[in-house]
């Protein structure tokens, strides 16, 4: 009787060791995290020692695009810490923006990164009218809303010509995902 009971106890502890195992934080799918990093990284570039990309800025950026204050002036990261810093930050910004964009999980992968990419930087995650667009499921409309932007039209007297191809690549993947919705309910 005391080896049924024993067995119950280590099965039960198992089952729960498992269930556990299984409740772990499923926001993002760890390949997915690695289709972000490698985006962002394409369009951050990567720095080991702390700069201010424009002298207004008030915080210092290394890394992949890591801004804050966190960051001092002198400080130096090795490639390994900013590779790791961008996945915390990517991880930290993911359970926003799945609560404001509804149907993030349900989207392709190129829009998906893209934003990520916007949200990352800022520019989707400043733009309440091009995330009520989106979760209105109006990709071409909020395609023109994210560009209707006073940092992307003013981008060269700001010094921050950068992003301009980079919102571009965001406006082009919702509108290309809108066509592609409205060429499928053509097809029905």
């Amino acid at each position: 009787m005391l080896k049924i009971i024993i067995f119950i106890l280590i099965f039960i502890n198992m089952a729960e060791n498992n269930e556990a195992k299984n409740n772990v934080d499923k926001s993002i799918d760890y390949n997915d995290l690695d289709i972000y990093s490698d985006y962002i990284k394409g369009w951050e570039g990567k720095s080991l020692k702390a700069y201010k990309p424009v002298p207004t800025e008030e915080n210092f950026t290394i890394g992949y695009g890591h801004y804050g204050s966190d960051v001092q002036e002198g400080d130096v990261w090795s490639d390994a810490r900013a590779d790791s810093q961008l996945k915390t930050d990517i991880d930290d910004r993911i359970p926003a923006i799945k609560g404001s964009i509804k149907n993030f999980d349900s989207l392709p992968i190129d829009l998906k990164k893209n934003i990520v990419g916007s949200w990352f930087r800022g520019s989707l995650s400043g733009s309440p009218k091009t995330i009520e667009l989106i979760n209105q499921g109006k990709y071409k409309e909020a395609s023109e809303e994210f560009l209707n932007n006073d940092e992307y039209q003013n981008a060269e007297k700001l010094g921050k010509s950068g992003i301009i191809p980079r919102m571009d690549a965001t406006a082009n993947s919702l509108l290309e995902y809108g066509q592609a919705l409205d060429n499928s309910d053509k097809n029905l």
